[in-house]
């Protein structure tokens, strides 16, 4: 897999290095679990917002986030007051981005529960709150994308697990029909319920626009 390299300066994220591998925009807004407030994160993207910040550029110079993303995104939009106004958006975003980011690289590792990021003399975003708020969706993430084989896409064939020949599409629907879970795992071995909660974040996060499979008629999906 080749190295993809941020475009516009700061810490190089290589897709060789474990847990390290860049965000599409969908997959930091599922993260950050804030996917009601997709559009207007878009149009914020579009406008500049983040512009020399989280954004970062693959080999091919398609648009990449840094992991980064999810805590940003998570505080800017997870709260209602800071949606209604682009300024106040534009502030913090800035705010996290240039003055905190370096701390919350850090807390990806060593985590300060009561670190803070100042916004204005009686305003701060608490750090350690936010990060314990989207560590765990983090972590599942990261340890899933390892169980994949996210290279098959360039075939045109399913995302699988690489233990076995069942892809994530098939994996996230386990469940779905109120099937116990201990039922399911029986079922499956080789799956833990921690690939099961993967797959059905993956979905939501890569797997939610169909578009035809390259040399195929059959259809996949993807989301920038």
């Amino acid at each position: 897999m080749s190295a993809m390299n941020e475009k516009s300066g700061g810490i190089t994220l290589s897709a060789e290095r474990p847990g390290k591998r860049l965000l599409s925009l969908r997959e930091a807004i599922v993260l950050a679990d804030v996917c009601d407030r997709e559009h207007c994160i878009r149009n914020d993207v579009d406008g500049g917002v983040f512009a020399g910040t989280t954004i970062r550029y693959d080999v091919d110079s398609h648009r990449r986030y840094d992991w980064i993303s999810v805590p940003v995104f998570a505080a800017i939009y997870g709260n209602a007051f800071v949606i209604s106004d682009r300024m106040f958006r534009d502030t913090i975003a800035t705010k996290l981005c240039v003055l905190g980011a370096h701390r919350l690289r850090h807390m990806m590792d060593r985590p300060r529960p009561t670190e803070i990021v100042p916004i204005d003399t009686y305003l701060a975003i608490p750090l350690g709150a936010l990060w314990s708020a989207v560590k765990p969706r983090i972590d599942l993430y990261r340890k899933g994308l390892s169980r994949i084989r996210e290279e098959d896409i360039s075939r045109g064939e399913s995302v699988r697990f690489r233990f076995s020949g069942l892809s994530v599409e098939e994996a996230a629907q386990l469940g779905e029909d109120g099937e116990d879970m201990e039922n399911i795992l029986a079922d499956y071995l080789y799956l833990t319920e921690d690939d099961i909660k993967f797959a059905r974040l993956y979905s939501r996060a890569c797997l939610v626009m169909d578009w035809p499979r390259q040399g195929t008629g059959g259809r996949h999906s993807a989301r920038a």
